[in-house]
Protein backbone atom coordinates (compact mmCIF):
# COMPACT_ATOMS: atom_id res chain seq x y z
CA UNK A 1 0.00 0.00 0.00
CA UNK A 2 1.28 3.45 -0.92
CA UNK A 3 1.36 5.78 2.09
CA UNK A 4 2.23 9.10 0.46
CA UNK A 5 1.28 10.74 -2.79
CA UNK A 6 4.21 9.41 -4.75
CA UNK A 7 3.36 8.79 -8.34
CA UNK A 8 6.24 6.43 -8.95
CA UNK A 9 8.57 6.28 -11.92
CA UNK A 10 6.47 4.05 -14.15
CA UNK A 11 3.22 6.01 -13.77
CA UNK A 12 5.08 9.28 -14.32
CA UNK A 13 6.76 7.90 -17.45
CA UNK A 14 3.48 6.51 -18.80
CA UNK A 15 1.53 9.73 -18.17
CA UNK A 16 4.34 11.71 -19.83
CA UNK A 17 4.35 9.35 -22.81
CA UNK A 18 0.59 9.67 -23.24
CA UNK A 19 0.79 13.45 -22.90
CA UNK A 20 3.48 13.73 -25.59
CA UNK A 21 1.56 11.32 -27.83
CA UNK A 22 -1.58 13.44 -27.70
CA UNK A 23 0.34 16.64 -28.29
CA UNK A 24 1.81 15.06 -31.44
CA UNK A 25 -1.58 13.63 -32.44
CA UNK A 26 -3.22 17.04 -32.05
CA UNK A 27 -0.55 18.65 -34.22
CA UNK A 28 -0.61 15.94 -36.87
CA UNK A 29 -4.39 15.96 -37.21
CA UNK A 30 -4.37 19.65 -38.10
CA UNK A 31 -3.83 19.48 -41.82
CA UNK A 32 -3.01 16.22 -43.48
CA UNK A 33 -5.15 15.27 -46.47
CA UNK A 34 -7.30 12.24 -45.84
CA UNK A 35 -9.51 9.64 -47.39
CA UNK A 36 -11.93 10.26 -44.52
CA UNK A 37 -14.65 12.93 -44.33
CA UNK A 38 -13.53 16.50 -43.63
CA UNK A 39 -14.94 16.50 -40.08
CA UNK A 40 -12.73 13.64 -38.88
CA UNK A 41 -9.42 15.42 -38.31
CA UNK A 42 -10.81 18.47 -36.50
CA UNK A 43 -12.83 16.18 -34.24
CA UNK A 44 -9.85 13.94 -33.51
CA UNK A 45 -7.70 17.02 -32.95
CA UNK A 46 -10.24 18.36 -30.46
CA UNK A 47 -10.33 15.00 -28.67
CA UNK A 48 -6.53 15.08 -28.51
CA UNK A 49 -6.71 18.50 -26.83
CA UNK A 50 -9.25 17.15 -24.34
CA UNK A 51 -6.98 14.16 -23.65
CA UNK A 52 -4.06 16.49 -22.98
CA UNK A 53 -6.22 18.26 -20.40
CA UNK A 54 -7.31 14.94 -18.87
CA UNK A 55 -3.72 13.70 -18.57
CA UNK A 56 -2.63 16.97 -16.95
CA UNK A 57 -5.41 16.52 -14.38
CA UNK A 58 -4.19 12.97 -13.75
CA UNK A 59 -0.83 14.49 -12.82
CA UNK A 60 -2.83 16.45 -10.22
CA UNK A 61 -4.42 13.27 -8.82
CA UNK A 62 -7.92 13.74 -10.26
CA UNK A 63 -9.73 10.43 -10.60
CA UNK A 64 -12.47 11.90 -12.83
CA UNK A 65 -9.80 12.53 -15.48
CA UNK A 66 -9.25 8.79 -15.86
CA UNK A 67 -12.96 8.28 -16.56
CA UNK A 68 -12.97 11.21 -18.97
CA UNK A 69 -9.95 9.74 -20.77
CA UNK A 70 -11.67 6.35 -20.96
CA UNK A 71 -14.77 8.04 -22.40
CA UNK A 72 -12.69 9.75 -25.08
CA UNK A 73 -11.11 6.42 -26.03
CA UNK A 74 -14.60 4.94 -26.41
CA UNK A 75 -15.66 7.89 -28.60
CA UNK A 76 -12.58 7.49 -30.81
CA UNK A 77 -13.29 3.75 -31.04
CA UNK A 78 -16.84 4.55 -32.21
CA UNK A 79 -15.51 7.03 -34.79
CA UNK A 80 -12.98 4.51 -36.05
CA UNK A 81 -15.58 1.78 -36.47
CA UNK A 82 -17.93 4.26 -38.18
CA UNK A 83 -15.13 5.06 -40.63
CA UNK A 84 -14.73 1.39 -41.44
CA UNK A 85 -11.43 0.83 -39.71
CA UNK A 86 -11.09 -2.89 -38.93
CA UNK A 87 -12.26 -3.73 -35.43
CA UNK A 88 -8.93 -5.27 -34.42
CA UNK A 89 -7.17 -2.00 -35.37
CA UNK A 90 -9.78 0.15 -33.61
CA UNK A 91 -9.37 -1.93 -30.44
CA UNK A 92 -5.68 -1.01 -30.29
CA UNK A 93 -6.76 2.38 -28.97
CA UNK A 94 -7.69 0.72 -25.69
CA UNK A 95 -4.13 -0.41 -24.98
CA UNK A 96 -3.12 2.97 -23.57
CA UNK A 97 -6.05 3.22 -21.19
CA UNK A 98 -5.58 -0.39 -20.02
CA UNK A 99 -1.89 0.22 -19.30
CA UNK A 100 -2.85 3.45 -17.54
CA UNK A 101 -5.41 1.65 -15.39
CA UNK A 102 -2.94 -1.02 -14.29
CA UNK A 103 -0.32 1.68 -13.68
CA UNK A 104 -2.75 3.63 -11.48
CA UNK A 105 -4.30 0.66 -9.71
CA UNK A 106 -1.88 0.50 -6.77
CA UNK A 107 -2.31 4.26 -6.22
CA UNK A 108 -6.03 4.46 -6.95
CA UNK A 109 -6.91 5.58 -3.41
CA UNK A 110 -4.58 8.56 -3.75
CA UNK A 111 -6.66 9.98 -6.59
CA UNK A 112 -9.58 12.15 -5.57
Amino acid sequence: MVKSKERGAWLTIWLSFILISFILTGISSAGFPSQFPAWVYPVLGFISILNIIFIIFLFFWKKWAFYAFLTSVIVVFAINTYLGIPIYVALLGFIGVVVLYFSMRSRWKLFN
